[in-house]
């Protein structure tokens, strides 16, 4: 999983990318909680589930309870904003 953090992996991309021209990604507060929810998508997206606005909330909150953060809200601005960046689901 790639998050803004990694510097060296930013600066390395090619200038003409996808990736490199994306305006939709920011700085991640909660990163283990989104590899881990990324992960999960992955696996749903491969096993052809179907995944609502409702269950991408549900399941990323608990990630985040099960990890024991108490500061993460699954809002619907935070699912939005996810769904976005493209880094999430690439590799």
């Amino acid at each position: 999983m790639i998050f803004f953090a990694e510097k060296e992996i930013w600066l390395a991309l090619d200038k003409n990318s996808l990736l490199a021209n994306s305006k939709h990604c920011r700085i991640v507060r909660f990163p283990t909680v989104e590899s881990a929810f990324a992960l999960w998508i992955e696996h749903a997206i491969h096993h052809e589930q179907v995944l609502t606005g409702k269950i991408l909330k549900v399941k990323a909150q608990e990630f985040a309870d099960r990890m024991s953060i108490n500061d993460f809200q699954a809002s619907p601005g935070w699912v939005t904003n996810f769904k976005k960046c493209p880094i999430h689901l690439s590799r």
